[in-house]
């Protein structure tokens, strides 16, 4: 029993690099918005859903700029 749970990889171990890859990709959606944000004009990023505009890693400077 102890030899197939080896085989198919330790639970904790993967469930630890789902949240690796998660906090990764959660990182790289915040600077891809924050440079969004940035080269956007005032105008384009309030045509953004409002669901992209509010999120809270793009900074919220979106709050200053309407």
């Amino acid at each position: 029993m102890e030899r197939r749970s080896q085989e198919a990889g330790d639970v904790t171990q993967m469930a630890g690099s789902v949240a690796m890859m998660l906090e990764e990709a959660s990182g790289n959606t915040a600077r891809a918005i924050a440079a969004a944000e940035k080269l956007l004009r005032p105008e384009q990023w309030a045509i953004l859903p409002q669901v992209i505009r509010d999120r809270p890693e793009s900074g919220s400077t979106s709050a200053a700029k309407q």
